[in-house]
């Protein structure tokens, strides 16, 4: 509500309400004054407590005097002492416990004598009741010793005489403590009435100024603000703009100075802020502003605007630095750096593209390793690689796959052909070198086996020619050794070696048609066992298993 109103009537309000204030704390000590009035009044009826005490001091000493009496009636000379079944220690103990009070008494009675007149009464009294009860104890302690005639002479001498003295002194204090607080009485009613009177002139007094002032106030107050409310709204605004104008020394000029300050500091804030927002713009990240030319918070500000590009902009460089690396084939190490929220989860990204790009190359590596060295089984686990880069792992141990099944046919069927046997062929249908590889070596293997077979059957006619010709020699063997035995038989003999010869000569012209043919069939099958190599080590070469 108080909200609502204007500077000058909140103002004038709170001067109205704060001499309703002063009227109410003048009725306030009035009353505090009436009861302070009250309290002497009541002080004065607590000067009864010692008074009473005094009474009560008294009646324990005359009490201890009866005691006493009583106690001598235990003498056994006494007529008296046949009515006493009671031991003497009753009226013994009794003393003891009315001297215990009058102590217990005097010390409610010391503190309440405050003048000098009060004390000097109460140090008579006081000097009397122990010189009584010093006696008293006296007599006491003879009554228990059985000196019954001791302690009646201390009583008849000493005792009594005290007694009739400390009566008057008490007299005497009860009079003093009814007169002081009589006096009392009347000094606090006095100060009540004087000072009902100065607070009474002095409230109406307040009340009267305190408007005057309240409304010279209002006043001089309402203008000053009304212009400051003004230029803050503009600067509410974001309108830094305007002059402000410092008229006169109060707090007015000095909230209008503070303004000053504050507007001077807001415009160099948010020069230095447009400074960092172009610079940005322009790409120039390692821009600062200079935090030294603002103050307090503003210099927070400005520190935490510098803290917070260089907390973004370092992770970024990072980052830039990494990527760049990344792309060109140089696999960094991972970032150890501590960032925090947004910036630790691009940390830990680029960490796990490190490790996951490492792994690749190092698969990579490894399956390079194993084909040098022969190794074709050998495959990269795709398990340990995620997404994309376990597609591309998969895909090379695929290829491998691809590659490697028809090289070890081919090792298959050349081992065999190692063994002598003909019979092993590529069944696997292939596409591509490998469907020539396949088909060269296919046939190379067909063409071998056609060559050897003709191999065959050409030794085979060979032997049987080195047969005849073996058996011829041996016939004219036969007959040269017989030439003896008949000359007809030797010219028929002749004729029968000529004829023998021109067969000769014909297997021989066979025979050497059988070797032309065998040398040439060679010729061809070992031009079929180079291009199948030729082959092979062009298909080795492409899928890199040897060089070239």
């Amino acid at each position: 509500m108080l909200s609502n109103l204007k500077i000058g009537t909140r103002l004038l309000l709170l001067v109205v309400v704060l001499m309703l204030a002063i009227a109410a704390a003048i009725v306030a000590g009035l009353q505090a004054l009436k009861s302070s009035s009250m309290a002497l009044e009541q002080q004065y009826a607590q000067k009864l407590v010692p008074i009473a005490a005094m009474g009560e001091i008294s009646t324990a000493i005359s009490e201890s005097r009866s005691q006493i009496l009583l106690a001598l009636q235990h003498d056994p000379v006494s007529s008296f002492s046949s009515l006493h079944t009671h031991p003497l220690s009753l009226h013994t103990n009794q003393i003891t416990s009315l001297r215990d009070l009058v102590e217990k008494e005097w010390q409610t009675i010391a503190p309440q004598l405050l003048s000098d007149d009060e004390k000097r009464v109460g140090a008579a009294f006081r000097n009397n009741l122990s010189k009584l009860y010093e006696d008293i104890l006296t007599a006491n302690k003879q009554l228990l010793d059985g000196a019954y005639n001791g302690a009646n002479l201390t009583l008849l001498n000493k005792i009594n005489p005290l007694y009739a003295e400390t009566d008057r002194e008490s007299d005497a204090l009860r009079a003093t403590l009814n007169a002081s607080a009589e006096s009392m009485f009347k000094s606090a009613q006095e100060s009540y009435i004087a000072t009902r009177t100065v607070l009474i002139g002095l409230g109406l007094g307040a009340l009267l100024f305190g408007i005057l002032f309240g409304t010279l106030i209002t006043r001089s107050v309402s203008g000053g603000i009304r212009s400051a409310m003004e230029h803050i709204a503009r600067m509410a605004r974001g309108d830094f703009s305007a002059a402000l104008e410092v008229k006169g020394r109060d707090e007015i000029a000095q909230v209008m100075q503070s303004m000053q300050t504050l507007q001077r500091a807001v415009t160099t804030m948010v020069g230095d802020a447009d400074n960092l927002a172009k610079a940005a713009v322009e790409g120039k990240l390692a821009t600062r502003a200079d935090a030294s030319r603002h103050e307090g918070d503003y210099r927070k500000i400005v520190e935490g605007v510098n803290a917070t590009l260089d907390a973004v902009i370092g992770p970024l460089n990072v980052a830039a630095d990494y990527v760049d690396r990344i792309s060109k084939g140089a696999i960094p190490p991972r970032i150890t750096n501590s960032y925090n929220g947004d910036f630790n989860t691009i940390k830990t990204n680029l960490n796990t593209c490190i490790d996951a790009v490492g792994a690749l190359v190092a698969d990579a590596v490894m399956l390079s390793q194993a084909a040098i060295g022969g190794k074709l089984a050998t495959r990269a686990d795709a398990s340990k690689h995620q997404g994309d880069y376990r597609k591309i792992v998969e895909g090379v141990n695929g290829t491998l796959d691809a590659v490697i099944n028809p090289v070890n046919e081919v090792k298959r069927v050349m081992i065999a052909l190692s063994q002598g046997d003909l019979t092993q062929k590529i069944d696997t249908q292939y596409a591509g070198d490998f469907k020539v590889l396949q088909d060269a070596v296919n046939n190379s293997l067909d063409k071998l086996g056609e060559i050897i077979e003709q191999v065959r059957t050409a030794a085979d006619a060979l032997s049987n020619a080195a047969g005849q010709v073996s058996a011829t020699a041996q016939s004219l063997s036969q007959s040269s050794s017989e030439q003896a035995a008949s000359v007809e038989e030797t010219s028929a003999s002749v004729e029968q070696m000529s004829a023998s010869i021109n067969q000769n000569s014909e297997n021989a012209k066979v025979t050497d048609g059988m070797a032309t043919k065998s040398s040439t069939d060679a010729v061809e099958g070992g031009e079929a066992v180079r291009n199948t190599v030729a082959a092979m080590k062009n298909i080795a070469g492409k899928i890199g298993i040897i060089d070239d």
